[in-house]
């Protein structure tokens, strides 16, 4: 429980209204935020599992880490429905998808492959290329930051 109650706290930060509200930002302009919350929030959850791994010798089963960020996309989506409103054509969940496979296949360790794996499998979205400016200045974050 404690892991989950960690995760929704990286997520937090940037699901507040003023990053998700239609009156003062663009769909491209939400769909961007929500994508480099879970580019930051997944960064810092690689470096959990990470040190988790190292320090304590833990590690958690796949499904359990996929419940998980299934979780935390529920959440974020219902932040997003709740400010937007719930015709917001934002794909949360897959944005969050997107976001975990980037940081996850980008520090690809033997201990994360399969969830890499899975990430890539759940990717799959069928206006993918409306979002590749999103995807591409997520990209950008990972690149540019040291982790």
């Amino acid at each position: 429980m404690r892991f989950i109650l960690t995760w929704f706290s990286y997520l937090k930060p940037r699901l507040k209204k003023i990053y998700l509200c239609p009156e003062l930002n663009s769909e491209e302009a939400i769909a961007t935020n929500v994508y480099e919350n879970f580019v930051f929030s997944a960064i810092k959850i690689h470096a959990y599992l990470k040190q988790l791994r190292r320090d304590n010798g833990i590690t958690f089963r796949l499904e359990f880490l996929l419940e998980a960020l299934e979780d935390s996309f529920d959440f974020a989506h219902s932040v997003v429905r709740k400010a937007c409103g719930p015709g917001s054509g934002v794909p949360v969940r897959w944005l969050g998808y997107q976001a975990m496979h980037r940081v996850f296949a980008h520090k690809a360790t033997q201990e994360n492959v399969e969830l890499t794996l899975e990430l890539a499998r759940r990717c799959k979205f069928s206006r993918a290329e409306e979002y590749s400016d999103v995807i591409e200045r997520g990209d950008t974050l990972i690149r540019n930051i040291l982790f």
